[in-house]
């Protein structure tokens, strides 16, 4: 499976096709990852995007524009609404209205807006991929209140070199968006007990596979 990174570093045309469909809820698409990156949706609702939801019509300028609602349902619009469709210049693909009386029809470049990212699944307690909208870094950003929570594992009475099981914070920062900040904790090699694993032998094995792949990652990441 292709890491998180390497797929940020690609444009959207490479990651995904796109599908349309009018729904109860508005307009919705829905990304279909593409096979040779090997990534995929964990939930199925993971890949899908409201449009309707969060695109809207500007009417003094007579544009579609995102961070907006009611693009489809806006009255100053829906009544010249022909058709809704996804349309591909090139390697972009934009969001298609088409008017009657002949009116010029409206796009809006969906490669530009939207995005494979990653978000935190404080149910599943993991990071996932689902398709989303762009941070827009020229918006205010607003820095929500944060706390920081210390871990030490008591694994020593003393600190010195000699002890290995010293607490260890690290401070992670996503690469995609400066706001979102996590501390990873790594409990001291062996102090825990690993599942499945009952000898001796087999704590001395999970420990070293914890240090070579980081397979209990998830378990000691928390969002702050």
């Amino acid at each position: 499976m292709v890491s998180y990174h390497r797929l940020a570093s690609l444009e959207s045309y490479d990651k995904y096709t796109l599908q349309m469909k009018q729904t109860p809820n508005g307009c919705v698409v829905t990304a279909d990852p593409n096979p040779a990156l090997k990534y995929y949706f964990a939930d199925p609702e993971d890949s899908k995007f409201n449009l309707s939801s969060n695109v809207g019509y500007n009417q003094a300028e007579d544009k579609l524009v995102w961070r907006g609602a009611g693009f489809d349902t806006d009255p100053a619009l829906m009544g010249h609404i022909t058709k809704i469709e996804i349309w591909e210049i090139g390697r972009e693909r934009f969001l298609r209205v088409a008017r009657g009386n002949s009116l010029k029809a409206l796009s809006l470049s969906l490669d530009r807006g939207l995005d494979i990212l990653e978000h935190y699944d404080p149910l599943w307690r993991e990071f996932r991929l689902r398709l989303g909208m762009k941070p827009d870094m020229s918006q205010p950003q607003v820095l929500a209140p944060r706390s920081i929570v210390l871990c030490f594992d008591g694994t020593s009475n003393h600190f010195s070199s000699r002890n290995t099981n010293v607490v260890k914070l690290v401070e992670l920062l996503k690469k995609d968006n400066p706001l979102q900040q996590m501390v990873y904790y790594q409990a001291g090699v062996g102090t825990y007990l690993a599942p499945g694993f009952l000898t001796n032998i087999g704590l001395k094995i999970a420990a070293r596979l914890d240090e070579a792949i980081a397979w209990c990652l998830y378990q000691h990441v928390m969002p702050l």
